[in-house]
């Protein structure tokens, strides 16, 4: 595929479940269900003088860790956030809550081989853990390994159908395997019952997009854009999808909103290069390509883009090297960007 931006997004905005609908109250440490910066202070400090008491069980101490945790990770301590968990762990050593809770912060901190390991033992200690299966599913997708999300999430959907962020993960893992067809039915699924999931419309967008049905993409990413108009990445996306179709204008003041929101994007001056490429504005291109090429070197789209622009303007040679680099990146660009309706020059014909 000819951009990273069309692989399944999303990914970053998956929200690691609590175990807990509701924070219970331990021993003095009193979590409440809407902590504020005060009271997740006040239950630091709570926690802190009961485990300091000495006058805890080891049920008690493991429970009064655990509040400390939570409210560790809520402002932002992650070590100590970790630690509290690791003794909680320690003192209980059979508690599915407290390893996806673990689970949960590496994840968070994008730590994720840790992140696999806690929810492989709560998922072992409680084989029906739905949220446990759900978050595994997402760190698989993560780490690209697509066959072992779809298992997971697959679980999932067993236990309860309408988990929409089983079905969204299984998306996703489909989308990863470059199986559009099969990833649209299950964004579409979730956008059935939730047709403002953001996301899966995100995802569903780049899988029309891959699939080259770009008036789909165009309205999947216009309802983005509706729900969530700071998201830079939809208004690249719909410029980069305009500028396919050939809705020159419109995708040109796509990208310009992008990079107000996003400067100096390179993914997203990559499009704009293209947009100035097919309006024929050959040196306003070269500066958007050369800009996305100093903060990414290795953009087979800008090289080839800018190669072709270079070609229009007189450059030969600078653009024969630019075509070149960008065919030993991805042998194939020249039919992708012949996909995209450029009209390949006599550049790339010799």
């Amino acid at each position: 595929m000819l951009k990273s931006r069309l692989l399944s997004a999303t990914l970053s905005f998956f929200v690691f479940q609590s175990a807990f609908a509701a924070p219970p109250e331990y021993i003095d440490c009193v979590v409440s269900d809407h902590p504020s910066a005060k009271s997740l202070n006040d239950t630091i400090s709570s926690c802190t003088a009961a485990i300091g008491s000495q006058k805890l069980s080891d049920s008690e101490l493991a429970k009064a860790k655990a509040a400390r945790a939570a409210a560790y990770k809520s402002t932002g301590h992650y070590d100590q956030a970790l630690q509290d968990y690791k003794d909680a762990i320690d003192l209980t050593k059979v508690d599915p809550d407290l390893f996806f809770e673990t689970g949960n912060l590496y994840a968070a901190i994008r730590d994720l081989d840790h992140a696999l390991l806690a929810y492989d033992r709560a998922i072992e200690l409680k084989p029906s853990f739905a949220e446990a299966l759900t978050n595994r599913c997402y760190i698989h997708n993560l780490k690209m390994e697509s066959d072992a999300a779809i298992s997971d999430c697959e679980k999932v959907i067993k236990l309860d159908p309408g988990v929409t962020q089983a079905l969204n993960g299984l998306a996703i893992a489909y989308q990863d395997k470059n199986q559009c067809s099969v990833a649209l039915i299950y964004y579409s699924n979730v956008l059935n019952e939730d047709g403002k999931n953001v996301n899966s419309l995100m995802g569903r967008a780049s899988c029309y997009d891959a699939l080259d049905e770009r008036k789909a993409a165009i309205e999947d990413y216009t309802k983005v854009i509706f729900l969530d108009p700071q998201r830079a990445s939809a208004w690249n996306n719909r410029c980069w999808a305009r500028a396919i179709v050939g809705d020159l204008e419109e995708a040109l003041n796509d990208c310009n909103q992008s990079l107000e929101l996003r400067p100096n994007d390179p993914e997203t001056l990559d499009s704009r290069g293209l947009v100035y490429l097919k309006l024929r504005n050959p040196p306003a291109a070269i500066q958007d390509y050369d800009t996305a090429l100093k903060l990414n070197s290795r953009m087979p789209a800008s090289l080839y883009g800018r190669g072709l622009a270079k070609f229009e303007t007189g450059q030969k040679a600078a653009a024969d090297q630019d075509i070149a680099a960008a065919r030993k990146i991805e042998p194939h660009i020249s039919e992708q960007f012949a996909r995209l309706g450029v009209a390949v020059s006599s550049a790339d014909e010799r």
